[in-house]
């Protein structure tokens, strides 16, 4: 094959990749609208464990929407880091906090050692994307427990998951 046609076919699936994130988010944001309408309502309380597993459903949905579009921006061209003063702690928390909604089905106890308050210049995006994927993971293959820990020393952040 060609070293432009590669090229040409490469580039058509990146491009598939961000169109199915996109078609993926369009129904998503309309059943997110139908779940708050329908948690509104009253009777709701009694249907609670139903919308919270559709509420983890599209939670999971809309996930595999955003690392399609991180693959298609990945892979067609440089990767654009935006680094903006982050509360480190709070992202941390919040990745946690999802990748237990997200992996809800196992009983695993999820603790978390992160010290409030430290700060740092990421790209919020691109590192909770990685933070919540190696939650998740740790959760999947933990038989009991795991563990985030994030610390910091000298400027340096450190987040470490044990299971």
């Amino acid at each position: 094959m060609s070293e432009k046609l590669e090229s040409s076919n490469h580039a058509g699936l990146m491009d598939l990749l961000a169109r199915v994130s996109h078609d993926l988010r369009g129904p998503a944001g309309i059943t997110s609208g139908v779940l708050d309408e329908l948690e509104s309502r009253e009777g709701a309380v009694a249907d609670a464990a139903l919308l919270a597993m559709a509420r983890r459903g599209l939670a999971g949905i809309l996930r595999i929407a955003e690392r399609l579009e991180m693959v298609a921006q990945l892979e067609s061209g440089p990767l654009r880091i935006e680094r903006l003063p982050t509360d480190l702690s709070a992202l941390v928390t919040r990745d946690a906090d999802e990748a237990t909604t997200v992996q809800k089905r196992k009983a695993i106890t999820l603790t978390c050692d992160v010290p409030s308050g430290i700060k740092a210049n990421i790209d919020q995006r691109w590192l909770s994307a990685t933070v919540l994927e190696i939650i998740a993971n740790a959760i999947r293959h933990a038989k009991t427990s795991a563990r985030v820990i994030l610390s910091s020393e000298n400027g340096r952040h450190r987040i470490a998951i044990e299971d």
